[in-house]
Formats: C-alpha cells, sequence, structure tokens
C-alpha cells in the first residue's frame, strides 16, 4: 500500500511538471528533476508511468493547438 501511494504521488508530481512545460508559464523554467524517491520505484513502474505521461503531454499539446 506504502508503495502505491509513494508512486501516485511521483506520477501526481511528473503530471504537474509536464503540464507547467505544455502550458509555457514563463516563470517556471522547464528544468526537469526527479525527487529522490525515484530510485526507490521498480524500474517497470517507472517506465509504464512514463508512457502515461507521453500521453498525457499529447494530450495537453493537442488541446492548445484546438483553442488557438
Amino acid at each position: 500500500m506504502q508503495q502505491q501511494i509513494r508512486i501516485n504521488t511521483f506520477f501526481l508530481f511528473l503530471v504537474k511538471i509536464y503540464y507547467l512545460r505544455v502550458s509555457r508559464k514563463p516563470e517556471i523554467k522547464p528544468v526537469f528533476s526527479f525527487p529522490s524517491k525515484i530510485r526507490e520505484l521498480p524500474i517497470n513502474k517507472v517506465i509504464k508511468y512514463m508512457k502515461y505521461i507521453k500521453y498525457i503531454k499529447y494530450h495537453f499539446i493537442s488541446q492548445r493547438l484546438k483553442t488557438k
């Protein structure tokens, strides 16, 4: 259970970073820094979440293109 919570918070962190990058807020530099917790995660779970992130990033970009 503890592992699951840790992964969920890590996932939210990634989503937040990508959301900020895609929304192009000038005050936020698009620097990707991993929390130390990533070292505690099993690598297959990290890869799985990275795939979700790619989808989310694509989704945000397509949303932005539609709004213009």
